[in-house]
């Protein structure tokens, strides 16, 4: 009875207000629940046809994958354990990302994180993380853009998962410059030692879910993993919407890889 009027309900809101896909606007027949997403929209911000490094979320060739792992990875440890994407951070799927930063956008948030979850769940196959913390922001870009998106993207992706969210446990110390505004080589620098862990949580030994819009260098990413690692956190996996291309293997990386696998073997 309780499942019949449940239907009964959503049809009827179906007709009030007719659903369509937050991105493109097409109306979707017959939709009901999340992701608000039509079904060319939903193949579009998932790209099943590209590899990614399962250390650091870049897009590679398969064939430059070493156990599912960049080479660059191999040879240089992050301070976060591995990292999930959606797609590139290009096209639509950057589009999108701009999109969602505004405050109208939050439907679109939304249902992006929904998406987001139905990758992590495929990615961790059953073995769910403990906890869900979004990157923080700075309290006057969030008062200037007039929304958190990054903790809205956050919140749906931990009530998809059903995982707790903490908002406030990893939280900014410092100001820094915009991580877009600076060249890749002084990102890093630029968020060193910008964040601090409240230490009222107690999260210590367990794996967190670290959610971002978008990843470039993975500096930030990599900061808000020392720190919780810092305060005891075993594992750390990174989950953004869109990862960004701008850095490459360094010329050499291949000879050393090939020096170390050989180091390795004897």
């Amino acid at each position: 009875m309780v499942g019949l009027l449940q239907r009964s309900y959503d049809h009827l809101l179906n007709l009030l207000f007719p659903p369509h896909c937050v991105y493109c606007g097409c109306f979707l027949p017959e939709h009901f629940g999340l992701p608000l997403f039509c079904t060319c929209c939903s193949q579009r911000f998932r790209c099943v046809d590209i590899s990614f490094c399962g250390g650091c979320g870049v897009p590679v060739s398969a064939f430059a994958l070493v156990d599912e792992v960049c080479l660059q990875c191999h040879l240089q440890r992050r301070p976060f354990d591995d990292a999930v994407t959606l797609g590139i951070y290009d096209g639509d799927l950057r589009q999108a990302v701009l999109r969602m930063k505004r405050v109208a956008e939050e439907p679109l948030v939304i249902s992006m994180g929904v998406l987001l979850a139905t990758k992590l769940e495929e990615w961790f196959g059953g073995v769910l993380p403990d906890v869900v913390v979004p990157v923080p922001m700075l309290w006057h870009r969030r008062i200037r853009r007039g929304v958190n998106n990054v903790e809205i993207l956050a919140q749906s992706v931990a009530g998809t998962l059903q995982l707790p969210v903490v908002s406030n446990w990893v939280k900014y110390q410092r100001n820094c410059q915009k991580q877009s505004s600076l060249p890749m080589s002084l990102r890093q620098q630029n968020v060193r030692g910008a964040f601090r862990a409240v230490s009222r949580y107690d999260i210590k030994e367990c794996h967190v879910l670290v959610i971002d819009d978008v990843m470039t260098t993975g500096a930030t990413a990599g900061e808000v993993a020392r720190v919780v690692k810092s305060a005891g956190v075993a594992k750390v996996t990174i989950a953004v919407v869109a990862r960004g291309i701008g850095v490459q293997a360094s010329p050499g990386i291949l000879p050393r890889f090939l020096a170390r696998l050989k180091r390795e073997l004897l």
